[in-house]
């Protein structure tokens, strides 16, 4: 077998997979129009649909105690933190000031 003729039966081989997997994805896309909702319903279903907010960082559930604890262990200081961010929100609102 030449070597010519292996390659060309190789690209007709893609050619024929690439054109039956557009043809597969045609046919699910036209499947996949038939089950959708209208904007409206489907709107009103999301609305219906809220969860209280939840503060992550309640300091009395045992999983946020361990997060501190951990961190506090690699040597983070809460009250530096405190004094950094005050620093870093003083800045911002002057350098807004100027502007």
């Amino acid at each position: 077998m030449a070597p010519g003729n292996l390659s060309m039966r190789l690209l007709l081989l893609a050619l024929l997979l690439t054109c039956l997997a557009c043809s597969v994805m045609g046919q699910a896309e036209s499947k996949l129009a038939t089950v959708a909702l209208l904007p409206s319903k489907a709107k009103e279903f999301l609305t219906s649909l809220r969860r209280p907010k939840r503060n992550i960082w309640d300091r009395s559930r045992p999983d946020v105690q361990q997060w501190i604890m951990q961190f506090m262990y690699m040597g983070f200081d809460e009250a530096q933190y405190h004094v950094s961010r005050s620093t870093v929100d003083l800045h911002i609102e002057r350098t807004a000031e100027l502007e």
